[in-house]
């Protein structure tokens, strides 16, 4: 089929060259960029449209097809509205030529018409003007492409080289892509050194208008996970695993290591020869410090061990408050608390209890105290017992109410022998009053008993 004159003067201004030095450019992105052909010849189809149009009018509706068939090969197609007389061809077609195109057309359908397939060759100018005009859609493509690589690998270790610093975010520079690390995610004492080598975690992947967006982590404690990953096998065989981690950082971190081989000692693995392990991941960390503690279902055993390094002489658990009390040697108390309180707020994130911790001396007093007040509760509830409730003889107690006396407390006001002016009331009325508060723990202190010297 013919096409309008517009277009074959279009195609005879570039049907001299081939598209040798284009298939070069678009090689060249390709490996430069990483970006799929099918990406890139999209681009090119687009800028060349583009092109065209803008040469012989934004009316004219060009699609052009580039394609690999022995050679770069370029195919055009306009589409043109069928309509009953012919003003314009170049974006209108007659109803029997539309109809040698597809058959079922009618008025005011658009057809798609095929022009001529020709070898062109740009030269090595117009290759890279080609590839200018393309550029933007590669970029667009590249930033999707990075986008889909780096999405779902949220907590990987990755490593870079820091870019730059910029209003207190640290660039990264990844493989193909850029990451940050905001103030919140960066470590006290970290020091971050122009094209200095750095270790982070992925923590978010985002798509943003200017690219995708990694966000970097150094702070999280995960990066000690993926750390102490990298330097023992037997956490990545999956014979030793980390349990739970607490951590802050540039501090302290604490961390809880299970073995599923009675064969390996879990900490003494994470922890290696002379340390080598251990401390490998401190030196990443800038000297933080690391407590590598066994993990146990037993509350009881996990809060006592993740106090280390203090020692603990006892652990109560109460349940309904969520909250532990620990008893510690009183040389110990300082070591458990730690320095701003830190070992003990770490141990209580670690274990999920709120944890108080005591000495032997204040919990000694603290029970002391509850004792006596315990004691006082007794006493004053056995003073309060009514006279008539006593175990004494009934003259006695006939005799003590008659004098006015209405509960044990009275009686302990008065010393023995003003009791002995109650009628009814004898020695062993004394001796039965003594005997009842001894049971009970206490002693009539005015009771005097008659010895033979007084007698």
């Amino acid at each position: 089929m013919k096409v309008a004159d517009p277009v074959r003067a279009w195609h005879d201004e570039v049907v001299t060259v081939l598209f040798t030095e284009l298939e070069y450019a678009i090689e060249l992105i390709m490996k430069e960029r990483g970006v799929p052909e099918e990406v890139v010849v999209d681009a090119l189809e687009a800028a060349l449209t583009s092109a065209y149009r803008k040469e012989y009018g934004k009316e004219i509706q060009p699609r052009i097809l580039v394609k690999q068939d022995g050679g770069m090969k370029m195919d055009i197609h306009l589409l043109r509205r069928v309509v009953k007389e012919l003003d314009d061809p170049e974006t209108e077609i007659s109803l029997n030529e539309a109809q040698m195109v597809d058959p079922e057309a009618t008025y005011d359908d658009f057809v798609e018409t095929e022009g001529p397939t020709l070898n062109l060759e740009f030269g090595r100018i117009a290759a890279q003007a080609a590839k200018q005009v393309v550029m933007q859609r590669i970029k667009e493509a590249e930033r999707d492409i990075v986008y889909q690589e780096f999405l779902g690998r949220e907590g990987e270790l990755v490593t870079g080289k820091v870019r730059r610093r910029e209003r207190g975010q640290v660039y990264v520079e990844l493989e193909r892509a850029e990451g940050v690390i905001p103030p919140t995610e960066q470590v006290e004492g970290d020091r971050y050194i122009p094209r200095s080598t750095i270790k982070a975690i992925i923590l978010e992947v985002k798509q943003t208008p200017k690219g995708p967006r990694i966000i970097l982590s150094r702070a999280h404690p995960d990066f000690v996970r993926r750390l102490f990953e990298l330097e023992v096998p037997e956490i990545l065989e999956g014979t030793v695993e980390i349990v739970r981690i607490a951590r802050e950082p540039g501090f302290r971190t604490k961390m809880a290591v299970y073995s599923n081989s009675t064969d390996v000692d879990p900490v003494g693995a994470c922890v290696g020869s002379k340390g080598s392990r251990v401390q490998a991941v401190v030196n990443e960390l800038k000297g933080e410090n690391i407590d590598i503690i066994h993990w146990t279902e037993d509350p009881f055993d996990f809060i006592a061990n993740a106090l280390a390094p203090a020692k603990v002489y006892s652990v109560e658990i109460f349940d309904d408050e969520d909250k532990a009390e620990v008893i510690v040697p009183d040389d110990q108390a300082s070591l458990a608390i730690g320095k701003d309180g830190r070992n003990v707020r770490l141990a209580a994130k670690l274990t999920g209890w709120g944890i108080d911790i005591k000495n032997e001396r204040e919990k000694l007093e603290e029970e002391m105290k509850v004792h006596e007040a315990e004691r006082e509760e007794i006493k004053q509830a056995l003073m309060a017992k009514p006279i008539s409730e006593l175990p004494l003889r009934k003259p006695a107690i006939e005799g003590l109410v008659a004098a006015g006396y209405v509960n044990l407390g009275d009686l302990m006001e008065q010393d023995s022998k003003t009791l002995l002016d109650a009628k009814g009331v004898g020695e062993s009325t004394l001796q039965d009053l003594e005997k009842y508060l001894n049971e009970h723990g206490f002693t009539y202190e005015k009771y005097e008993k008659e010895t033979p010297e007084m007698a």
